[in-house]
This record gives structure tokens, sequence and C-alpha cells, in this order.
């Protein structure tokens, strides 16, 4: 039953990941609050007001969003990749595909490409840490989505993953 249902929770998992990551890194997540009884320069945790970002009680949220980041998200594109390397003599066989293939349908084959999805989730984690990570100035915000956002296509051009086999097909 568990390898019929596979499929299922690996779809399932796959599209709860950002955001559960997404919820993870707002337990870090701090802003200005200019209202009465606080002050303006004091950077707030946006989970719990009362709580301002680098006292001690933040540092206790940053450690419970690092180890949630680091289970959840680093050790599911971990885990996820371990088993698409276990497998990856056998991609192509239709037991193996229809369970895994959702990760890897759509990639380049002839290059070890089959784990491209885990480079798009990885680049989704980049993305969701510069937006939630507390940086006050929003110039250096910006550059570190430039710095992902390069990077990103800098390995896009240089690997092409997507299968174009059907180029000029119609």
């Amino acid at each position: 039953f568990f390898i019929d249902m596979a499929p299922a929770y690996i779809i399932c998992i796959f599209l709860l990941w950002p955001e559960v990551t997404e919820r993870m890194l707002s337990l870090v997540e701090c802003g200005f609050y200019p209202m009465k009884g606080y002050r303006d320069d004091e950077m707030r945790l946006m989970q719990n007001l009362d709580v301002i970002c680098g006292s001690e009680l933040y540092y206790q949220w940053i450690w419970l969003a690092f180890t949630g980041l680091l289970f959840w998200s680093a050790g599911g594109i971990f885990a996820v990749w371990v088993i698409l390397y276990l497998n990856r003599k056998r991609l192509n066989v239709p037991k193996v595909r229809s369970v895994l293939g959702f990760l890897y349908n759509g990639y380049e084959m002839k290059e070890p490409l089959y784990y491209w999805e885990l480079v798009q989730m990885f680049r989704k984690l980049l993305v969701l840490i510069v937006t939630f990570v507390p940086i006050p100035d929003v110039r250096a915000r910006l550059i570190l989505y430039g710095m992902v956002a390069t990077a990103a296509l800098a390995l896009h051009v240089s690997f092409g993953p997507y299968d174009n086999r059907q180029d000029g097909a119609l």
C-alpha cells in the first residue's frame, strides 16, 4: 500500500514544502512598529510584538526556526536527493518513474540533471531566507535578491536542464 501511495505522498510533501519553510522563516521576521508604547527605532518580532529583535528571547525563536529549517527544508531537499541518487540508474524503469517521476519528468536525462528540481527548491529557500531574515536596509535586501536571481540564471544557462526533444515538433 505504501509504495502505491508514494507518488501522492511525494506530491503532498513537495507542495507543502514551501509553505512550511515560509512559516519557519516567519518565526524570525522582524519589522519596525511605530506604535504607542514602542520605540520607533526598535525592530520587533512580527509573530510577537513584545519580543525585541536581538534580545535573548528572540534568539530562542531563531533556534526554533533554525531547527525547523534544518530538518524540514534542508533535510527535505537532502532526503529527496538521496532517493533520486540511489535510484539514478533506474529512473527510466516504469515502476520507478511512476513513483518518482514527478520530481524529474521534463528534465534532460542524458546528463545527470534529474536533480534539477532540488536546485529549484534550494533557490526558493534562498529567496525565502532573503525575504524573512531581518535586514533593515531595503537596498541590501534588493541586492541579495539580485544575487540569487543572477546565480539561478547562470546555473540555468550553464546546464540547460529542460528536456528539449520536442523543439520544433509542431
